[in-house]
């Protein structure tokens, strides 16, 4: 721009001089020759008639000369115009793409405004960007292509081709003919033409997590459009991680919430409901024997409050979704047994057999560490249920290549239960397993009670 003005002051120096020297210069040839050559031959009438016919001429030829500079001057402006227009429109595109970013918290609205504010400055007729993470296109916002269009052409995109290119270079890319480009996979049916195309990735931390692109018929994309479209980019990567940001903290704030009811829950509700419990088993024994209908009715009471509490248990577990997040499944076992041992005074014991190798629970994935936890979730639900056990017993072992917990009490058993027909439960458990690879087995005893026992296969060298 600065080059410019300087081309600008220098023409308009050389105006001055030439609007000034050509006229003198003129008049002092045209006397001369008028003197000189056309008074010697010609006529007085004569002689002015062609003195004047000559200066006619170059004025005219000096109007238009002048006249051609000033409009070249005047085109220069107005192009410079039309640049300072579009900067203008640039800036105020990237200020509102700012403003939208640090006022609206909700990703979807932010990156459509922005994939529509490329696509306007650049002057193209299509234009898309990508959200990414793990690989996968989570978010997808277009601009110029209807809804019809959209619906016609299906899926969208999944970080193939051109689009690929750019997420896995986390390169700008520009192509002049996208049907034969060698990143190309071609098109899907009812897709709209597009030859020319321009990709800017979007960068955040290092990490690519999306790319802004734009296509046309037949425009080719400069490196102005280039650097708009990586302006533009960058406020998509801002508002991207603001959205994540936003919704770790919304997360956060709700688990503590659900944990805080929860543990109020636990501390509060069950504790009381227990305490009348005992307060009803007190005088079922002071009543033994002397009304039945009393006794039948308090044997309902209590069976009512252990259903209450069972509830209100589920509805903690609920609550609480990171009791096995972040945690291997020997530490999660050691909660539910310390649970069930503080609300049912059922002595517990856990027992680890590393065999030399560390802490089995280790070589567990989350997947397997989650699932084998319910397992035993459900299996100590069953015991606090219908066993009537002193104690209880969970142990995790592993052998050849094979990881087993078992869980034992030494209660009714299976026969002096209603376990067995409790099929869901157990049904359950077995899907679990089964869903690992593995296998669950429910047998008595040896001497009494019940084994539930869960063996599945894991990695030598796993990391959780």
């Amino acid at each position: 721009m600065q080059a410019g003005d300087e081309d600008s002051r220098q023409v308009i120096r050389r105006m001055r001089w030439l609007t000034v020297a050509l006229p003198a210069a003129f008049l002092l040839i045209l006397l001369v020759v008028t003197v000189e050559v056309l008074a010697r031959d010609l006529p007085r009438l004569a002689t002015v008639l062609v003195a004047f016919s000559l200066s006619t001429v170059g004025i005219v030829l000096f109007s238009r000369g002048v006249f051609a500079v000033i409009e070249r001057l005047q085109e220069q402006l107005r192009r410079r115009n039309r640049e300072l227009e579009r900067r203008t429109a640039q800036l105020q595109a990237v200020y509102e793409a700012g403003l939208q970013v640090t006022a609206n918290l909700s990703l979807g609205p932010v990156l459509q405004s922005i994939v529509d504010s490329a696509r306007k400055l650049v002057q193209a007729r299509y234009a898309a960007l990508a959200v990414v993470e793990e690989g996968w296109i989570k978010e997808f916002m277009t601009s110029g292509i209807s809804d019809e269009a959209r619906k016609a052409i299906g899926e969208p995109p999944r970080g193939h081709g051109l689009l690929g290119h750019v997420l896995r270079s986390g390169q700008p890319y520009r192509s002049s003919d996208m049907a034969h480009d060698p990143h190309s996979v071609g098109f899907p049916p009812n897709h709209p033409p597009m030859k020319t195309f321009l990709g800017v990735p979007i960068i955040s931390g290092g990490r690519v997590i999306g790319d802004l692109y734009l296509t046309d018929e037949e425009r080719a994309f400069t490196d102005e459009d280039e650097e708009i479209v990586k302006t533009l980019a960058v406020q998509a990567a801002i508002a991207i991680e603001n959205a994540h940001l936003y919704q770790g903290v919304q997360e956060v704030s709700v688990l503590k919430e659900r944990e805080r009811i929860a543990m109020d829950l636990h501390d509060g509700a069950i504790q009381s409901l227990y305490g009348v419990g005992l307060k009803l088993e007190s005088c079922m024994a002071e009543i033994e024997g002397k009304s039945p209908p009393t006794k039948s009715r308090l044997d309902g009471a209590i069976e009512d409050l252990n259903a209450v509490i069972r509830r209100i248990r589920s509805y903690i577990f609920d609550l609480r979704p990171d009791e096995i997040e972040n945690r291997e499944l020997q530490e999660s076992l050691s909660e539910l047994l310390r649970e069930l041992s503080v609300n049912t005074l059922v002595n517990t014991q856990l027992v680890i057999q590393d065999e030399g190798n560390g802490n089995p629970s280790r070589l567990l994935s989350a997947e397997q560490a989650r699932q084998l936890y319910y397992i035993a979730r459900e299996a100590l639900t069953n015991v606090l249920k219908h066993a009537r056990a002193s104690n209880v017993r969970a142990e995790i072992s592993l052998h050849d290549g094979k990881l087993k917990m078992s869980i034992s009490d030494d209660g009714l058993g299976l026969s002096g239960t209603q376990r067995s027909a409790d099929g869901q439960g157990l049904h359950d458990m077995q899907l679990r397993a089964q869903s690992l690879g593995g296998e669950l087995t429910v047998q008595p005893g040896l001497t009494a009670g019940t084994v539930v026992t869960a063996v599945v296969p894991v990695e030598a060298e796993a990391e959780k």
